[in-house]
């Protein structure tokens, strides 16, 4: 990975203002001192500052903003630069979907017109895209090598649009404790739809769309609430993310219909 000087200019940073790439050459040090609790916290402006670096608070000086921006730069680059140990076609599906998604999700993060709700529907729905994408690849069980690890990052980035900033091994372990209490083994659903394509190959694929999309819809509306409730210092019940799960992925199932055409189409660019 280049230094962090270099990266604020790299192509990963492209989305990035004039202004907040101005700012991270001048204090990109200073920043990162900031959040490591390096410099002293010695007044209000370098405690938020702090906070918002922890991702336990909302970033409103431009600071804040080119910083947290650039936080997600990274972790973004960190989650799509995998290792090229392997050529399967499951891992080059898995890598060119993180490309597609780097800009596209990092862009409605950082968007300030519209509200935190609408920012946590939209991931939802572009993960459900995808997600459905990978289902109709003629693959019949590389579905759980990707749809996994994707629903993996859905659960990072909806955090983060929430002000939580946890680890890619956090959200795995989230997404993993959810699954249980909705009752939901995502392991043995994945490839129950793989089983599903081999025995009905091509007109299974197609099929899944809007069962996959259902499933990821269900599953992101299930997190979304899960991290609101543990923002105001709240455990969600287990009844209330099961009802959640279910009423979300039915609604899903008929949303997932009317995204055919995406789908198909981020399925053929693959």
């Amino acid at each position: 990975m280049p230094s962090k000087t270099q990266f604020i200019d790299s192509p990963q940073t492209k989305h990035l203002s004039q202004e907040h790439k101005a700012l991270l050459g001048k204090h990109l040090h200073f920043y990162t001192h900031l959040e490591q609790g390096k410099v002293e916290l010695n007044n209000d402006k370098r405690k938020h500052f702090h906070a918002v670096a922890l991702g336990v608070s909302q970033p409103q000086t431009e600071d804040e903003k080119a910083y947290r921006a650039y936080q997600l730069a990274i972790k973004t680059h960190n989650v799509v630069s995998t290792s090229d140990h392997s050529k399967d076609p499951s891992q080059s599906i898995f890598e060119s979907l993180k490309q597609k998604l780097n800009e596209e999700l990092l862009q409605i993060e950082q968007r300030q017109d519209i509200s935190e709700d609408e920012k946590a529907a939209m991931l939802i729905n572009r993960f459900s895209v995808v997600c459905a994408a990978v289902a109709i690849q003629p693959l019949p069980f590389a579905d759980i090598l990707i749809l996994t690890p994707i629903q993996i990052l859905m659960a990072e980035r909806i955090a983060s649009v929430r002000g939580m900033n946890i680890s890619e091994t956090e959200a795995k372990e989230i997404l993993i404790e959810v699954g249980k209490v909705i009752g939901l083994g995502l392991l043995a659903q994945q490839a129950a739809i793989g089983l599903y394509k081999t025995i009905l190959p091509g007109l299974g694929g197609f099929m899944s769309i809007p069962l996959v999309y259902g499933l990821t819809y269900g599953i992101g509306n299930v997190l979304d609430y899960n991290y609101t409730q543990l923002r105001k210092g709240k455990k969600a019940s287990p009844e209330d993310l099961i009802r959640i799960f279910k009423s979300a992925k039915a609604e899903g199932k008929k949303e997932g219909q009317k995204h055919k055409d995406e789908v198909k189409k981020i399925s053929d660019d693959l």
